[in-house]
């Protein structure tokens, strides 16, 4: 049996239409994610889990970048907004359960919701104390089906 090789030409002399690359100086360097912490990462994740794995990684980058102050307290907001949002929808999922008369989905939706709450607690003056104010910040959540303003 024979077999075949594939002749490749190496060129010594350096070619004139090639790119120069960029001196290793200005590259900078990639924030890399250990395999333990993309397993972290994407164990709940059901299919392609490159975006997220690339998400954080830039997440990553952008912390440990000189405009980390910045990216923190805009991650810390993200974070705010869409734990405010799914505090709606909870609010909204416990009262459809009332409505059905499903109580044992209720205690459960209030149980996620105390959670929830708990975490905008924290977030909240997390978002504070990067904003360098002294005095906490205070918000009151609550829910109600029916309101009546006036007298009896």
């Amino acid at each position: 049996m024979t077999t075949s090789a594939t002749l490749q030409h190496l060129s010594l002399i350096p070619c004139e239409l090639a790119p120069e690359a960029p001196p290793l100086a200005r590259v900078e360097p990639r924030l890399g994610l250990p395999a333990i912490d993309q397993l972290a990462l994407t164990s709940f994740v059901i299919g392609d889990s490159e975006q997220i794995v690339e998400h954080a990684r830039g997440l990553a980058e952008a912390l440990a970048g000189p405009d980390g102050d910045a990216t923190r307290l805009r991650t810390i907001a993200r974070s705010l907004a869409i734990t405010r949002s799914q505090m709606d929808l909870l609010d909204a999922a416990i009262g459809a359960a009332m409505g059905r008369g499903d109580f044992e989905a209720v205690k459960v939706l209030t149980k996620l919701a105390d959670s929830m709450t708990r975490r905008l607690r924290m977030l909240l003056e997390e978002h504070r104390i990067e904003l360098g104010r002294d005095r906490p910040v205070q918000m009151f959540v609550a829910h109600a089906n029916t309101v009546k303003v006036g007298s009896r």
